[in-house]
């Protein structure tokens, strides 16, 4: 069943390729974000995107993790979002929204190359993200696990800038780490399945 055309090299070298952007990414982002929430910036930019928090139920400081999602990538929501201390309902409806209309940017460029109009394509998927949440919404609380103490996540008090900065180096690390571990085993497990003789043959009848 399974064909030996496996190759391990191009597989090492693309999970190698996506950790580095991976690290680009995440890295900055979230110390970028942890400078934001140091100096108390976070809550004038979260401001202007407050109504889409308040209709997601989300805490006001998530509407840059969102925007960053929404107009960058994934990764870009995480490292934004990883210093805010949700709930795991929050983190939910976070996931789910940023799931569904992420990339903006790049991905509507995209359909828009295969003739799909710009501004139809961003309405398409935010309308589809919006609608996605509201099951989750009338769901109770509950259902998502124990509720996250607010005091057990407040903001560390840093006692200088420098502080601050090698503590965010560190969790953008952890975090980091996390995030290429579970993008490697993906990778390995998508190109290990083409691999096998079924698909083979099934992209040759194709």
């Amino acid at each position: 069943m399974i064909s030996m055309n496996f190759n391990i090299k191009e597989t090492l070298y693309s999970s190698l390729h996506s950790s580095i952007l991976i690290l680009k990414l995440v890295i900055p982002l979230y110390i970028f974000a942890n400078i934001l929430i140091y100096f108390g910036w976070l809550e004038y930019v979260s401001y202007l995107f407050k109504p889409i928090t308040n209709i997601l139920h989300l805490p006001s400081s998530a509407a840059l993790p969102l925007a960053a999602g929404m107009f960058f990538n994934i990764y870009a929501a995480i490292a934004f979002a990883a210093p805010l201390g949700m709930t795991p309902y929050e983190w939910t409806i976070f996931g789910l929204f940023v799931g569904v209309c992420h990339s903006m940017l790049v991905e509507s460029a995209v359909m828009k190359k295969i003739g799909i109009p710009l501004l139809y394509s961003f309405c398409l998927r935010i309308s589809v993200a919006f609608l996605a949440v509201i099951p989750l919404n009338l769901m109770p609380k509950t259902w998502f696990g124990v509720k996250v103490i607010t005091n057990m996540h407040k903001q560390p008090v840093y006692n200088s800038f420098m502080a601050m900065l090698e503590n965010s180096l560190y969790n953008s690390l952890i975090l980091s780490a996390k995030i290429i571990i579970l993008i490697i085993a993906i990778i390995f497990l998508m190109d290990f399945i083409k691999s096998t003789k079924i698909v083979k043959n099934y992209q040759k009848k194709v």
